[in-house]
């Protein structure tokens, strides 16, 4: 699996566990902080694997920084949302709200990944160079989030 369907994948596992999220019922607040303590530490993870493999090979690629500056401080952001929900009672409308907003957010965040990142990336690496560094990934992930993908 090479770096991009490995990025995807996680992308596409993360928005089903926000989807799970946004559908369980506010009363259920224990299902709900499991999930996004779930979410916190599968993005965490993912996070760390873009900064160790993929923000580098970009930075190599795009002289000015945006992209890669752009993507860090999306995680920032997503990071700042999850610890704010994890600090509240998670079964109000505005708890409510601030999930469908993150699950929103991080779906626009991985189409613009998909169509602004991955187009740059995968002119500049090859094929070969693109699969090891999937591999890499995934022994990373599963490293840095146990409960992750085997």
């Amino acid at each position: 699996m090479d770096i991009f369907e490995l990025i995807h994948r996680e992308d596409e596992s993360i928005l089903s566990t926000l989807n799970t999220l946004g559908k369980t019922p506010p009363h259920n607040v224990e299902s709900r902080r499991l999930l996004v303590e779930e979410t916190r530490a599968r993005l965490h993870a993912l996070e760390r694997v873009e900064k160790e493999t993929v923000l580098p090979e970009l930075r190599k690629v795009e002289a000015r920084d945006d992209l890669a500056a752009v993507a860090e401080q999306d995680f920032t952001d997503f990071m700042r949302m999850l610890d704010e929900l994890l600090g509240s009672n998670l079964d109000s409308p505005h708890d409510q709200h601030r999930i469908d907003e993150l699950t929103r957010q991080y779906g626009r965040f991985a189409v613009w990944r998909e169509n602004n990142l991955y187009p740059r990336l995968r002119s500049y690496l090859p094929p070969e160079r693109s699969e090891a560094l999937g591999e890499r990934s995934e022994r990373r992930l599963r490293e840095f989030w146990p409960g992750g993908h085997a």
